[in-house]
């Protein structure tokens, strides 16, 4: 009798530790997964939801076009340079113009940048909308031919220059009123149209040598 008791114990126990097994390695991680996907389930119910309230169209957002839009989007921020170094690139480039200046002869007075929350008022075809940007401005005085040369020179600044404005006026020597538009990206990751050679130091632009210019393109009003 004390043996039959103890078989019956014994098997009861082998049968709860083979319950307790399968809980263990079988149901659990299979209960763990029900649980995830009911909580992606509601998660996809909720974003199905707000984007039947925002009237989005959904396969509209699946388009090719779309994709492409959004890596380029992506693509170009990357590329912007972060608010706390935006200062450096004005750094690097307001010595090189007015050392670049000082070199050909010419008096340079009131170089200055300020920032600029709306490029559109200065008629600049911008590659990118919402850049951040600073507009650097001079009045410098020299003849017509050196301000020739310091145009020439400008277009190779270890920055991203556009020429918004110059305007003249004719004295014994011109003074000019410069106006330029700094866009601030990344030294790494350039954009594609430009140059890389532009994104160099200011120390290796100054120590190379102007090119000679078409003399076509700049006249010396006194024949020279």
């Amino acid at each position: 009798m004390l043996r039959k008791t103890v078989r019956v114990v014994f098997i009861l126990l082998v049968f709860v530790a083979a319950i307790w097994v399968y809980l263990k390695v079988v149901a659990e991680p299979l209960v763990r997964d029900i649980n995830l996907c009911k909580r992606e389930s509601k998660e996809l119910k909720y974003q199905l939801t707000q984007l039947e309230q925002s009237r989005v169209d959904v396969a509209e957002m699946k388009t090719a076009e779309h994709g492409r839009l959004d890596a380029s989007r992506r693509m170009l921020r990357k590329r912007l340079v972060p608010e706390g170094s935006v200062s450096r690139h004005v750094e690097r480039v307001l010595p090189a113009l007015r050392m670049r200046a000082r070199s050909l002869g010419l008096q340079v007075q009131a170089l200055r940048d300020t920032p600029m929350d709306d490029a559109q008022r200065n008629r600049v075809d911008l590659p990118l909308t919402g850049t951040r940007m600073r507009l650097i401005s001079a009045r410098i005085r020299g003849s017509a031919w050196q301000w020739g040369l310091f145009l020439e020179a400008t277009s190779r600044l270890p920055a991203y220059l556009t020429l918004s404005s110059v305007q003249g006026r004719m004295e014994n020597n011109v003074e000019m009123r410069v106006e330029w538009i700094l866009h601030h990206i990344s030294g790494q990751e350039p954009l594609p149209h430009v140059p890389a050679e532009l994104l160099n130091s200011a120390s290796s632009l100054l120590e190379r040598p102007i090119p000679p210019l078409d003399p076509g393109r700049v006249r010396d009003p006194g024949g020279r």
